[in-house]
């Protein structure tokens, strides 16, 4: 005899912050003989449910255990700058623009075929600003077309310490600069300006014009 294969089921990540048991009560009215609950819905106080008392829920409202759905485990926020810096354009052949697309999105539109060099600079002024308070700075970054994005942070004296990003593909991904490792070679209390930008170094033949597109909050006007 044929033994039916599947069962009507409900997946929990959509149902915002419904408790285990209001989740299960909704399935168990809605006809479905099992469910599949997101993380939030069995975390507890401290940690999360016991097997057991996960178990007892499901025998409870009568429900088979489909599996528990992960749902934004993780997400970063991206760092807002204090003072509103505004934003200055690097690209001396004025080849390369700079947009901003949103509050917290900034996009290069580059051309390394007449720029050296394009991207934008967030200026804190001759004064420069007191970064020390900072533990890390966290940010966005995507691109069609560079494989490599520096980033250069100098103090009112001239001094400045590179970092490197080398990107695999097009998807934005977030990064984290601990300014701890700056210390040493920069006064993170009087820090000037701070350069995001691609090089004709930093691109594939063939890959001159595109674009790179950073997130991160707090960016005045670009001038």
């Amino acid at each position: 005899m044929t033994q039916p294969c599947y069962h009507p089921s409900v997946e929990g990540a959509q149902h915002g912050a419904k408790p285990l048991a209001q989740f299960l009560d909704y399935a168990r009215k809605s006809g479905a003989t099992g469910a599949q609950p997101s993380n939030f819905m069995v975390q507890a106080d401290k940690g999360f449910k016991t097997a057991k008392e996960i178990k007892d829920a499901f025998a409870k409202a009568k429900l088979t255990l489909d599996g528990i759905s992960s749902h934004a485990v993780s997400w970063f926020h991206p760092t807002d700058w204090p003072g509103t810096p505004p934003v200055r354009v690097i690209g001396a052949a004025g080849a390369s623009t700079v947009t901003r697309l949103s509050a917290d999105v900034t996009r290069v539109q580059f051309n390394l075929n007449l720029d050296s060099r394009a991207g934008f600079a967030i200026d804190f002024g001759a004064g420069g600003q007191d970064l020390s308070g900072l533990g890390n700075l966290v940010f966005g970054a995507n691109t069609d077309k560079a494989k490599v994005l520096r980033w250069t942070m100098t103090d009112t004296d001239g001094r400045f310490v590179t970092q490197y990003i080398t990107f695999q593909d097009a998807t934005r991904r977030y990064y984290e600069f601990l300014t701890s490792l700056a210390a040493s070679s920069v006064n993170l209390q009087k820090v000037r300006k701070i350069e995001i930008e691609v090089h004709t170094t930093t691109v594939n033949s063939g890959n001159e014009s595109g674009l790179f597109e950073i997130e991160i909050g707090g960016l005045g006007v670009v001038v």
